[in-house]
């Protein structure tokens, strides 16, 4: 899930003080980072049960003969938590661990709120919405946007608690389709706003087209897709 946040710092560029600098840094960064967390991790659950076959055998009666896997051990929905806690000593160690798995929550949730909300500030900017969705506080804080994105976030915490599958469903695939909309959006950039292309951290041009539009329509496709 942490592939799903790093990449929102995009939305609040506006707000950053040096964004030519840090934007494209951080985003790159971001992604190397997360993917080397993400395989020391993995790497670190798995390695010490190569040898024993445990992780597939548990995980095979887990989907298959729950029944058995009751009769050996308590049974525990297969997880990297429930991994890493089964390797650490100390038992009180390895609840905090599989307690703190639980902050991941904070990693995304929060990240979307913001987004959502400037996604909705821009676009009553641009009087696609009504304008008093674009209403500010002292501070240049998008006050009506945030809280109607709080509010959407309520309702999909009830829609997740009481399990309305087919709207959850929906609610997930609505979140990645618009990343065609964005990718359209910068295949276009250079050509319909050059003044904004040009404060771009992004430059350069491949067989004369510039690479913001060569990723915006790898973007479209794969949001297509």
């Amino acid at each position: 899930w942490a592939y799903s946040a790093f990449e929102y710092v995009a939305a609040v560029a506006g707000e950053v003080k040096s964004p030519q600098r840090s934007l494209f840094g951080g985003i790159v960064g971001g992604f190397i980072g997360t993917m080397f967390l993400y395989m020391v991790v993995s790497w670190s659950a798995w390695h010490p049960y190569v040898k024993s076959h445990f992780i597939p055998a548990y995980v095979f009666l887990y989907d298959n003969h729950p029944d058995v896997l009751k009769s050996i051990m308590p049974l525990s929905r297969p997880s990297l938590p429930l991994f890493l806690g089964s390797l650490i000593p100390n038992p009180w160690v390895a609840v905090l661990v599989m307690l703190l798995v639980s902050l991941w929550f904070y990693n995304t949730a929060l990240p979307s709120l913001v987004v959502g909300a400037r996604i909705l500030f821009a676009m009553s900017f641009d009087r696609q919405l009504p304008k008093s969705f674009a209403a500010v506080s002292k501070r240049g804080v998008p006050t009506t946007c945030t809280h109607i994105m709080c509010v959407i976030g309520l309702l999909t915490v009830f829609l997740n608690l009481y399990g309305i599958q087919v709207l959850l469903g929906l609610a997930d695939v609505a979140g990645y389709f618009p990343f065609w909309a964005f990718g359209l959006s910068a295949v276009m950039l250079p050509y319909k706003r050059p003044d904004i292309y040009g404060l771009s951290s992004v430059q350069g041009e491949f067989l004369g087209v510039p690479w913001i539009s060569w990723l915006g329509a790898l973007t479209t496709a794969l949001g297509w897709f």
